[in-house]
């Protein structure tokens, strides 16, 4: 992220990063820190990140419920997976991108999602 003052030491460590990225391959990007309801919503979801043991067949219960876009409380409840669980699932697959959301829209059980491409 671009700091609001950028002066000459922003820049050139910028472009060193730019260099050695290219070095090894990469390649980067400044990005701008999201704003307003896509900030909350990715605060909201980077709270599912870390790793927790789900059986196979219960992520693949939810996100079949989210083969077509549609509420996340009700494809939870759709996916025969216990509510709580369901639901603590779908934000976690939210943040591995595998639904996708409107994330201009308010994250919960209300806001739709749908299984995103490339995530079958």
């Amino acid at each position: 992220m671009e700091p609001e003052k950028g002066g000459p030491q922003w820049r050139e460590g910028l472009e060193v990063a730019h260099q050695v990225a290219a070095a090894a391959g990469w390649q980067m990007s400044v990005r701008r820190v999201p704003e307003g309801m896509r900030l909350a919503n990715l605060e909201w979801a980077a709270d599912y990140r870390q790793a927790v043991p789900v059986a196979a067949a219960e992520r693949e219960a939810v996100e079949e419920a989210f083969r077509r876009e549609r509420p996340i409380g009700e494809g939870a409840r759709a996916s025969g997976v216990p509510y709580a669980l369901a639901l603590d699932l779908v934000y976690r697959l939210v943040w591995q991108r595998r639904l996708g959301i409107h994330w201009d829209r308010p994250l919960m059980p209300r806001a739709t999602a749908w299984l995103a491409d490339g995530a079958a």
